[in-house]
C-alpha cells in the first residue's frame, strides 16, 4: 500500500523538488534572455508568472516537510540532519495503518481498511444539517469618498511582491498602510 501511495503522489502531485529545480533553471534563463536580447516586456510578464509558480512550490514543499516532521525545527530550516530524517521516518511509521477495527472485527487488507475509512467518513459527513437563516436587516454605512478612493487607488507590482514575500505560511503578513 505504501508503494501505491508513493506512486500516486508522484503521479498526481509530482516531485516538488524536481519541479522547483526546473522552475529555478527557467527563471535563470529568462533573466539571461532579458540581459542578452532586451525583450523586457514579454519576458518580464513570463518571469512574474514563473516566480509566482515557484513561490507556490516553495510553500508546498514547506507544507510537505511540516507534515512529515511536525517539529519546531521546520521553522528554523534545518532539514538535512540525520536527526530530522529519523524523526520524519518515525512519524511516517507511526501514521501508517496496518489494520483497523470495524463493526464486524479487525480489517487488515488495504481494500478492507479503505472500506472502513470510507464508511466512517460517510457516516461522519454524509448527513447534511441545514440551519435556518434569519433575514438580516442592517443598514450598513456607505464609505466616504476619500476612503473609497483610497481603496481604489492603483497598486505597484513591487508592493504586491513585497507583501507576498512578507507572508510566512504560519504567520500573518507585516502591517500595511491602512492600519
Amino acid at each position: 500500500m505504501k508503494s501505491a501511495i508513493k506512486e500516486w503522489k508522484n503521479k498526481e502531485l509530482g516531485n516538488t523538488q524536481h519541479k522547483i529545480q526546473i522552475l529555478e533553471d527557467e527563471i535563470k534563463l529568462k533573466y539571461t534572455d532579458i540581459q542578452e536580447r532586451g525583450e523586457r516586456e514579454r519576458l518580464r510578464d513570463e518571469l512574474i508568472v514563473r516566480k509566482g509558480e515557484l513561490w507556490a512550490l516553495y510553500q508546498k514543499e514547506e507544507r510537505e516537510w511540516m507534515w512529515k516532521s511536525r517539529t519546531k525545527w521546520v521553522g528554523e530550516r534545518d532539514r538535512n540532519t540525520r536527526y530530522f530524517h529519523a524523526m520524519a521516518s518515525s512519524r511516517m511509521r507511526v501514521n501508517r495503518m496496518d489494520k483497523i477495527k470495524g463493526m464486524d472485527g479487525m480489517k487488515e487488507t488495504p481494500e478492507a481498511i479503505k472500506g472502513e475509512v470510507e464508511k466512517h467518513f460517510q457516516k461522519l459527513y454524509g448527513e447534511k444539517e441545514v440551519l435556518e437563516l434569519i433575514k438580516l436587516d442592517y443598514n450598513f454605512e456607505k464609505l466616504k469618498s476619500d476612503s473609497a478612493s483610497f481603496l481604489e487607488r492603483p497598486f505597484k507590482e513591487e508592493k504586491v511582491w513585497g507583501t507576498i514575500q512578507g507572508c510566512n505560511g504560519n504567520k500573518a503578513p507585516r502591517s500595511d498602510d491602512i492600519t
